[in-house]
């Protein structure tokens, strides 16, 4: 059977209740749907509405059209309405209010969903995005997933592209200070003008004033910004990526003092996440920290540079800092005076990103210094002062090479042990103990690293050898082979050689006549007067003036190529200067004018002759 609706249902309605009563209408709930029934809390309200006796929203809509019909359409709804209600105590039988309803099914278990983000952007869905918004051309995206990772905006995670963080501090740099340049409609409306551009169907000088001026007055307004300012905003904008809220834990709070934590400037390193109540409290750490800290990453331990480990048995002062090139310990060559000095150096530093600090003075050039093995890299925090002054042990001295008397030593790198001697390094086995390293031992690695080194330079020196020999037996096999097929382009050699090589025996033996040199020409009075000869060729006449130039030193001092007439040139030529690109130009006319006077000449002579 099928509702007022027009929906099939499945099952059966009961006996005592037609498939066309009313009540279908309004309780839907009671009777299952084959298809994906509508709103499931309108019809939970509908249901209640008639449990309770009370109309639904639809019985509200149904009564205003009753009020506007006529008497005998209000008496049919009224009669209907009363045939339902007698339906519904049918069906209900004896309830009361109140009375509690036990289901007769159990009531489904609820089932818990977590959404999960968006994926993250990997090439193909980057570009397909940018296609999207019209951003970028086929020949602009490859050049902008190279900057993307040359300059370290993003990292690499498998295939997708995780934003660094210099690339949010960029980002929200620009979106915070250049919204309107940084916008998609922007970018797409410029891409668009630019094809137009290409096209021809706009000027370019147009196009670039109306983006130039506009942005080199915002540029100028940014610039007039202090960086206080500057900081403040990225501070503020960069809150969601590392400072989020989490229950029960403030992130902005500082771990040593409780201060409040803020995004920090510095000239050489850039960004970091540096202590508000400074010079007090001296805690820092990098934005790389900082995010793994916001992602809730515990391991991580941040530990505040310098610190103070204690001092040896000479009372000098140990301490664990952090330089450009990561993690070192350092002891100062002066013994600390008292603990006034002591608590004084504990306090004393300065504000700047980890990898900054640096010490200074004359004692700081003279102080030990030995970097921590990368075998303890995220363990810095469990460094204690015994395992500083085993590292500031090193190097140790084993004795003295048995072949030049030089000293061996044991020396530890970040990459483990080793032992040195002059200018030979070789690595200690990570299966040797280095206890069980001696004098004899040493010399032993150290004399396997030269043989290996020897052997090295050998191949190296006899390879391009074979290279070369390789290459002629190739040329020769290429030459010697049945059918004698080169490539075209040794073909074309061969031809050309062959050729001239012939032509030079034909002029040897003399039958072939050897190119003709140019014949001298006649040449006007004005340049025969100037060479001494009424006969000249034009290479010939070429050296004659120049000669003459280099003679009265008329070259241009600023460029040798140019040379600058006299009054004789000048007259010859009809020019002030000339370069040497120009000259045989200058002198075709003192050639072509003889020629035509021979032509007028032996015309006249003709003329003469057939006259008479």
């Amino acid at each position: 059977a099928s509702g007022p609706a027009g929906q099939r249902h499945k099952g059966r309605a009961p006996a005592a209740l037609p498939s066309t009563s009313p009540l279908r209408a309004r309780a839907p709930l009671l009777w299952p749907s084959s298809s994906r029934a509508g709103n499931a809390a309108a019809r939970m309200r509908a249901a209640a509405a008639v449990v309770a006796g009370e109309d639904s929203e639809e019985d509200s809509a149904a009564e205003e059209e009753e009020d506007e019909a006529g008497p005998e359409e209000q008496a049919a709804a009224t009669a209907r309405r009363a045939r339902t209600a007698a339906e519904l105590a049918a069906v209900l039988g004896a309830l009361r209010a109140g009375e509690r309803v036990v289901l007769a099914a159990p009531a489904p278990a609820a089932v818990q969903h977590e959404t999960q983000p968006p994926p993250r952007y990997n090439d193909a869905s980057l570009i397909r995005a940018l296609e999207e918004q019209g951003i970028g051309r086929p020949s602009t995206y490859a050049p902008t997933l190279k900057l993307l990772d040359g300059r370290a905006y993003v990292t690499r995670e498998g295939r997708a592209l995780v934003p660094s963080s210099r690339g949010r501090v960029v980002t929200a740099f620009l979106c915070s200070f250049f919204p309107k340049y940084f916008d998609y409609a922007f970018t797409a409306d410029l891409e668009a003008k630019l094809d137009l551009i290409a096209s021809g169907g706009a000027r370019w000088r147009h196009t670039l004033r109306e983006f130039w001026q506009p942005f080199r007055h915002d540029v100028q307004l940014v610039g007039e910004k202090s960086v206080t300012e500057v900081i403040d905003v990225l501070d503020a904008h960069l809150a969601s990526s590392f400072f989020p809220e989490r229950p029960g834990r403030d992130l902005r709070a500082c771990p040593q003092c409780g201060a409040r934590l803020t995004i920090k400037a510095s000239h050489k390193y850039g960004a970091f996440v540096g202590c508000s109540a400074y010079p007090a409290c001296t805690f820092n750490i990098t934005l790389a920290e900082a995010a793994a800290r916001a992602r809730g990453e515990e391991e991580i331990t941040f530990v505040a540079y310098p610190k103070l480990l204690g001092t040896d048995e000479q009372d000098h002062r140990v301490w664990l800092k952090r330089g450009p090139y990561g993690v070192y310990i350092e002891r100062e060559a002066e013994p600390s005076r008292d603990d006034g000095d002591q608590d004084a150096g504990e306090d004393a530093g300065t504000n700047v990103p980890p990898s900054e600090e640096k010490s200074t003075g004359a004692a700081a050039t003279k102080a030990q210094r030995v970097s921590l093995p990368n075998v303890i890299k995220g363990q810095e925090s469990d460094v204690t002062l015994e395992y500083a002054l085993s590292l500031l042990a090193f190097p140790v001295s084993l004795g003295a090479h048995p072949e030049d008397e030089g000293d061996v030593t044991l020396n530890l790198g970040p990459y483990g042990f080793y032992v040195r001697h002059a200018d030979v390094s070789a690595t200690v086995p990570k299966k040797l103990n280095v206890d069980e390293v001696d004098l004899a031992k040493a010399v032993e690695l150290l004399q396997a690293k030269r043989q290996r080194a020897s052997k090295r330079s050998t191949a190296t020196t006899r390879a391009p050898k074979k290279k070369r020999a390789a290459k002629t037996d190739s040329a020769e096999a290429a030459a010697s082979t049945e059918d004698g097929t080169l490539t075209k382009k040794k073909a074309a050699k061969k031809k050309t050689r062959a050729a001239a090589k012939k032509k030079k025996q034909a002029v040897a033996t003399g039958t072939r006549k050897p190119r003709a040199s140019p014949q001298p020409k006649p040449v006007s009075a004005a340049f025969a007067s100037f060479i001494g000869v009424p006969r000249s060729t034009r290479p010939a006449a070429l050296k004659h003036v120049w000669a003459y130039a280099k003679a009265n030193n008329l070259q241009d001092p600023a460029d040798g190529r140019r040379v600058l007439c006299d009054e004789t040139l000048r007259n010859l030529l009809g020019v002030d200067a000339f370069a040497s690109t120009e000259l045989m130009r200058l002198l075709k006319p003192h050639f072509e004018q003889v020629q035509e006077q021979a032509t007028e000449a032996s015309a006249t002579v003709a003329s003469a002759e057939s006259q008479r």
